[in-house]
């Protein structure tokens, strides 16, 4: 997670800032109260990108960021949470650098199907099989 924070987040997050992005970063994990004693779960619905705005052109933008190399640690219900924006025409990609995301937001621009282009660039899901209920005597 610091990796993906200080590598991925921190420098899109910076360069938002200075390209006309409003970009604000969701706190979606649980935090502990110690007057009640327990953790208090986060109010972003499940799978919620880490970052979320608009676009200089006002759009709304959903962007999941994995540490380098990581793009295919890509969660289900993220995916579905990417997919349901491009559905009403946001800008919702994973990335793992801020070059992909520049790249891939310029070629959305100009693309005549912004929505198909975008559902090609989420990484696939990898089904996991459920293991074997039958013992093995």
């Amino acid at each position: 997670m610091k990796r993906e924070k200080e590598l991925v987040v921190g420098p899109i997050i910076d360069w938002a800032n200075k390209n006309g992005w409003h970009l604000f970063v969701v706190n979606s994990s649980a935090v502990f109260n110690p007057t009640l004693g327990i953790y208090l779960s986060s109010q972003a619905p499940i799978g919620c990108s880490d970052m979320l705005g608009t676009t200089p052109q006002g759009n709304s933008a959903y962007i999941e960021a994995k540490a380098p190399g990581k793009l295919n640690t890509l969660k289900e219900h993220q995916r579905d949470f990417l997919v349901r924006g491009i559905s009403i025409g946001a800008f919702a990609v994973v990335v793992d650098s801020l070059d992909s995301l520049v790249n891939y937001h310029l070629t959305w621009l100009n693309h005549n199907n912004q929505k198909a282009y975008l559902i090609t660039l989420l990484p696939k899901i990898k089904k996991v099989r459920p293991p074997n209920l039958i013992p093995a005597w």
